[in-house]
């Protein structure tokens, strides 16, 4: 556990992978901006939902629909995170790839193994496919 006494007098820079509804950034942002000099949010993205709490990442690479996203190590129930890009998982996507997800959940092998049959690299399923 971090010590908030440890940032005391610091500028102190937030990295999240989503800010979705905003929710968990708001209940750590009163208690780090109790200490620090400055705080400051980035994420890789930002939902656009009306979900949202209004909390805003001072700093975003990419603001996008409120969706399910998997890829570039965001996943899906462990799965789907070694994809080299993000893309929204449908229920189209989740059904063509049950027997990955399903081995996933039962302790089978991890993604890349699932989809190579145990070593080697996995090519990532084609983005249309999702």
């Amino acid at each position: 556990m971090l010590d908030l006494k440890s940032l005391a007098g610091r500028d102190v820079l937030l990295v999240e992978d989503v800010v979705d509804t905003g929710t968990t950034m708001a209940l750590l942002l009163p208690k780090i901006q109790a200490v620090a000099r400055s705080v400051r949010i980035v994420s890789l993205l930002e939902k656009r939902t009306s979900k949202s709490n209004g909390l805003r990442a001072h700093y975003v690479g990419f603001s996008i629909p409120d969706h399910f996203v998997v890829g570039y190590n965001l996943d899906f129930d462990g799965a789907f995170r070694e994809l080299e890009h993000v893309c929204i998982i449908n229920s189209a996507g989740i059904g063509k790839f049950r027997h990955y997800l399903k081995n996933l959940s039962s302790g089978g092998k991890t993604g890349a193994e699932a989809a190579t049959g145990g070593g080697g690299t996995a090519a990532a399923p084609p983005k249309e496919e999702l």
